[in-house]
């Protein structure tokens, strides 16, 4: 229980630092927390099996926000730890 709520936090740390970086792509001095980059699949790959159709994709995106954000919450997930 104690590392899935290790996991939660990290990645709610990182999703926030991405979207923080999305919101402050176009502010004059923010800005600079928007850089970043997307990988992943273009396409889906299709796998059809005559019965049912199976769609796997991969995407992601990452920016000098997600990774603040993802630091803060290996930070705040190690006070939590300690504390715990």
């Amino acid at each position: 229980m104690k590392k899935f709520f290790i996991c939660v936090i990290i990645l709610a740390g990182f999703v926030m630092g991405v979207l923080l970086g999305d919101l402050t792509s176009n502010m004059g001095s923010l800005s600079f927390l928007g850089f970043g980059f997307d990988f992943g699949f273009e396409n889906p790959i299709i796998l059809n099996l005559g019965v049912m159709k199976v769609t796997l994709g991969f995407w992601m995106k990452v920016n000098l926000g997600g990774l603040i954000g993802l630091m803060s919450g290996i930070f705040i997930s190690n006070v939590v730890l300690k504390k715990w």
